[in-house]
């Protein structure tokens, strides 16, 4: 027999959320409380009738509510005390009248009501507690109900899912008549997806497009009914063409009839099949390029940050195979990316395409999805040499030389390659890539797997002691240097220096050459430094000697600034890029970037005011606004003139004093160089 119940709605604690109906709270809350055998004849809601101005109190009535009015007039805790003795009557009537034990169902999260509920729970009353979502459930609340849920998590929020899955199987039975009208139209496979696409766009509004959505029927409605039809699989999409037959399908359209499948199941050994006996049927008509055996594959849905050397690790695991080499395209935003495979027998990539359609490959918690490689015609230039883990534990421990001369015995790419090697402050790795665009490439995906920080992509030279931490420009005298370059040829491999000159070696690992250069480009620093306390963190920190320096403007809303500084010798360069290469020369605990200054300034151009120079180390103003000279208000021209003019020669400023006044005479805002030249000089 259901036990009487009562709701007591405490609506100061929990209001109800203006885009909830009444009627739909009602009947939420009738759903979520039937289950418990409880029978409500009663229904309370207690609010402030001035206060509670979001009430709908026409649509509570509606729907069975009794509206009790507490006005508060200066006593807080009105509702509370209406609220209790209403509760208190109720449950005391019930257990006189009847043998039946009532419940209450109070809607609240108030703490007070504590002491009541138990006096309630003594005489064998269940108690029934809904909190809403933005109160807090008292703890003494929660441990005294024998039922306690969320009125927006668990009533409302349900229902909600309950009316969508009962539209979304209305929806699914409205496209299976759909279908079954236009199946003697479908004579393979790609034509019904498109159709059902097409049904499922007019009967849902939903826009749809490319072929991958057509295909695999991208929505979840959509995937649910094709499942219920017996087309889509766990790992493939199939979809029936009307005459019995099933076709494969996935991004790149269908690939073959379930009957083939089953048979290459088969012949891969991988489990067993009755359908296997049966004749394998013609290949079924198809839009696209025909599916064939291959040794290439393409597999998608890796997680991000699977490296190239995780993935072969895992296929070789699954396989007790040879995988030939294997390229992980760079991951941008999204939480998965795909993987070029070259394995060694045909039978293998056959063998793996069963394993991911049978949802057994598991990588980080996600079901790979593994076809032959249409997408791309895997170029050896386009597909560098996986590193294998023995050569990452030679990198990582420091024998660089014998993890170099591995990499290239195991590297098959013939033609042009290049070479880089990337640092982090714990390991080392050292990268193929094509020759067209590897630079930017690797570089970024570097970035992304966190083996270098933003600013520190410095490259190395190998050498028979180990790395060298040295930038490109420092490799050879040239001035078109770029990178180093690898060339890998049957004979031998040579190390290029230059595209323009090259420099062919022997096969052992050269010396490393070094060109003269003392100018660095220094980046990310505090947006707030300035010259002047540059120049004195790196001459009293570092003990490094300076003849020029100068800031960048800082663009606006950037956090950092950058700075060009030229060194007295060429060893304090090397010295600043080798702290920067380990993360060691940190500017207000933030770590600096440097490499060699492909742009050196035109120190003639900049206003005297930026610039520290060792002949004249006071020159540069204090304060950094002062050193953001805007270029539209004094030309490089302007200060080249100034520069020759007699007051320049003996050491003195420009004439910004002249130069302001005549910006007056123009009607013009003042210049922000109206500063006394006693500030400047300081």
């Amino acid at each position: 027999m259901s036990s009487p119940a009562a709701v007591f709605w405490d609506y100061e604690n929990v209001p109800l959320l203006a885009s909830v109906p009444a009627s739909d709270a009602s009947k939420a809350l009738i759903d979520a409380l039937s289950p418990h055998g409880i029978r409500i004849v009663d229904r309370k809601v207690y609010y402030d009738t001035e206060g509670d101005l979001s009430l709908n109190a026409g649509d509570l009535c509606k729907n069975g509510f009794t509206l009790v009015n507490t006005p508060r007039r200066g006593q807080k805790e009105s509702v509370d005390k209406k609220l209790t003795v209403d509760m208190l009557c109720f449950a005391w009537d019930r257990l006189s009248e009847t043998d039946v034990k009532p419940s209450v169902v109070l809607i609240t999260g108030d703490g007070d009501y504590v002491y009541a509920l138990n006096k309630l729970k003594d005489r064998r009353v269940k108690v029934f507690i809904i909190h809403g979502k933005e109160c807090r459930l008292s703890a003494d609340l929660q441990s005294i109900a024998d039922v306690h849920m969320s009125l927006f998590d668990d009533i409302l929020d349900k229902n909600r899912q309950l009316a969508a899955e009962e539209n979304a199987r209305r929806l699914r039975k409205i496209l299976l008549q759909e279908v079954s009208k236009e199946d003697t139209k479908a004579e393979d496979g790609w034509v019904l997806a498109s159709q059902v696409a097409e049904i499922f766009h007019r009967k849902t509004g939903s826009a749809h497009s490319g072929t991958g959505t057509r295909a695999k029927l991208v929505y979840k409605e959509a995937r649910e009914f094709a499942m219920e039809m017996g087309w889509l699989e766990k790992g493939r999409c199939f979809l029936g063409n009307g005459k019995g037959e099933i076709i494969a399908t996935n991004n790149a359209g269908p690939r073959f009839s379930k009957e083939e499948f089953l048979r290459v199941k088969s012949l891969s050994g991988i489990g067993s099949d009755k359908a296997t006996n049966q004749a394998a049927p013609t290949s079924t008509g198809t839009i696209g390029p025909p599916a064939g055996p291959s040794t290439r594959i393409f597999i998608k849905n890796i997680p991000r940050g699977t490296s190239e050397l995780d993935l072969v690790e895992f296929i070789e695991k699954q396989l007790d195979s040879t995988v030939i080499h294997a390229y992980r395209k760079p991951w941008y935003e999204a939480p998965y990316t795909f993987a070029h495979v070259a394995l060694e027998t045909e039978r293998d990539a056959e063998r793996l395409i069963i394993l991911a359609t049978e949802s057994k490959l598991i990588l980080g918690g996600r079901h790979l999805k593994v076809d032959y490689d249409r997408f791309c015609k895997v170029h050896p230039k386009q597909s560098p040499s996986y590193v294998r883990g023995d050569i990452e534990k030679d990198l990582v421990e420091g024998d660089s030389t014998l993890a170099f001369c591995k990499i290239l015995k195991l590297s098959t790419v013939e033609g042009w390659a290049k070479a880089s090697v990337v640092s982090s402050r714990f390991q080392r790795y050292l990268i193929l890539g094509a020759a067209d665009d590897f630079p930017a490439r690797s570089r970024d995906d570097a970035l992304r797997q966190g083996l270098i920080e933003c600013g520190r992509s410095v490259h190395h030279q190998q050498r028979l002691a180990g790395f060298a931490h040295v930038s490109q420009s420092q490799l050879v005298p040239t001035e078109n240097q770029e990178h180093i370059c690898l060339r890998l040829t049957p004979k031998g491999t040579q190390l290029l220096m230059t595209r323009q000159a090259p420099v062919l070696l022997d096969n052992t690992l050269p010396s490393l050459q070094k060109c003269k250069t003392q100018h660095l480009y220094i980046k990310s620093l505090p947006v707030s430094t300035t010259v002047r306390e540059l120049v004195h963190f790196l001459k009293t920190e570092h003990s490094l000697t300076i003849k020029k320096a100068c800031i960048d403007p800082t663009k606006p809303g950037y956090t950092y600034c950058t700075a060009h500084v030229e060194f007295a010798t060429s060893r304090d360069s090397d010295k600043v890029l080798e702290m920067c290469t380990g993360n060691r020369l940190r500017l207000e605990n933030r770590p600096l970037a440097a490499s060699v200054d492909k742009f050196i300034p035109d120190w003639d151009a900049y206003c005297p005011t930026r610039i520290y120079t060792a002949e004249h180390p006071s020159s540069v103003t204090l304060y950094h606004e002062a050193s953001l000279l805007p270029l539209s208000t004094l030309s490089s021209k302007s200060y080249k003139a100034d520069s020759n003019n007699q007051n320049n020669q003996a050491g003195n400023l420009p004439d910004l004093t002249a130069r302001q006044s005549s910006e007056e005479r123009r009607g013009g805002n003042a210049s922000p160089f109206s500063v006394t030249q006693d500030l400047l000089w300081s």
